[in-house]
């Protein structure tokens, strides 16, 4: 079961809950990878006296040097991308190609992304490769919750997903290149759902409210086009309305910092996104308030024989790194067991088995309830 992973800024916040799951879990051995390289040392440092082992080292690596990738990814099975680095993924992906050895990403979705990772997919097929995209919470779980309900109905009709996500940021440190590409992500902003069988944009007046649990009821939500839903209606031909759909941050966040943000970052791209980090980053740790939670919510309504059933599933962890951390393993999980046998490039929503992935998710400490 043992593999060689080496994470791209692996002593970051998710970085290093996955090297604690990994390490915890299987018999792999980990390279904390980044520019800075004192800091990888002292959390490899902390790692292997944590689990009394030496299956950590530290690597220094910059993205933007390919040539130094190469050299560097050959070390490895696998390299888990959990920088902020999307500016280099050109770079990244095709090291990791050159190298021989597959990739997963836990960078903020986006079409620039998919695209370049699009671009090199029949490269990735010549040489047998497993890429994996758009991994972690949000993306990578909504997909896979409609996946696990459509093996709960004979037909699904209906299926909405529904995300709230209130952490504690003010304990939490953030690069200026997260916040830049947290900025942008907001920019490229797609409110879309599936009706009458086609995506449409969805006017705030018709966003849809949900009851996470007592201390979150009736909470409206925006709709969030992902890239793992678009696909969704052409496997299951009898859905009508489909949606992936996410709460706001605080008042501060929601009504000003992203609209003045999002408008002025499209005037001036390259400079703006930066300011919109940094006042997106302030407004989050300056107006947070508890109780912290995470939480995705599933509802789905089809045909199960000749009745109509609703099928429900909550999903929920007090840590938002924590979840993101954990929905990784699990698709890791089912990598090192060599579940996934065709090579090529997959998003993580449509890839992963959805029962087994959430029994995984369950066993590393989400709290997971299903109704049906």
């Amino acid at each position: 079961m043992g593999k060689t992973f080496l994470i791209l800024g692996g002593y970051g916040n998710t970085g290093i809950l996955i090297s604690e799951f990994l390490l915890k879990n299987t018999d792999s051995k980990l390279i904390l990878a980044g520019r800075n390289l004192e800091k990888a040392k002292k959390i490899t440092k902390s790692l292997n006296e944590k689990f009394f082992d030496e299956r950590v080292t530290a690597l220094r690596i910059d993205a933007a040097e390919k040539k130094s990738l190469v050299k560097k990814f050959q070390s490895a099975d696998m390299v888990i991308v959990a920088s902020s680095t999307l500016q280099y993924i050109n770079n990244i992906a095709e090291a990791a190609i050159e190298a021989g050895i597959d990739y997963v990403d836990i960078q903020l979705s986006s079409e620039k992304k998919i695209q370049t990772l699009r671009s090199l997919e029949d490269r990735i097929k010549e040489k047998k490769l497993l890429f994996i995209t758009d991994c972690g919470l949000h993306p990578g779980i909504p997909a896979a919750l409609v996946h696990y309900a459509a093996t709960q109905l004979d037909t699904i009709e209906t299926a909405n997903v529904a995300s709230l996500i209130r952490m504690n940021w003010k304990e939490l440190e953030f690069s200026e290149s997260t916040v830049t590409e947290m900025a942008d992500e907001f920019r490229n902003y797609k409110p879309l759902v599936y009706l009458d069988n086609r995506w449409k944009r969805l006017r705030h007046k018709n966003y849809k409210k949900f009851d996470f649990d007592n201390e979150f009821r009736r909470i409206t939500c925006a709709p969030l086009m992902l890239e793992e839903m678009r696909n969704l209606p052409i496997k299951y031909p009898t859905i009508r309305e489909l949606g992936n759909h996410v709460t706001g941050f605080n008042p501060f966040v929601d009504y000003f910092v992203i609209p003045v943000g999002t408008v002025a970052s499209k005037i001036l791209p390259g400079f703006t996104n930066k300011v919109f980090g940094r006042a997106l980053a302030h407004g989050l740790k300056k107006f947070n308030s508890s109780p912290y939670q995470t939480m995705l919510l599933l509802s789905a309504v089809g045909r199960k024989g000749a009745l109509t059933k609703e099928f429900k599933a909550k999903l929920s962890h007090v840590h938002g790194y924590w979840f993101t951390a954990a929905s990784v393993t699990a698709l890791l999980f089912q990598y090192l067991r060599g579940n996934f046998k065709d090579c090529g490039l997959f998003l993580q929503g449509n890839l992963v088995n959805p029962e087994v992935f959430l029994k995984d998710l369950e066993r590393l400490g989400v709290n997971i309830k299903v109704y049906n």
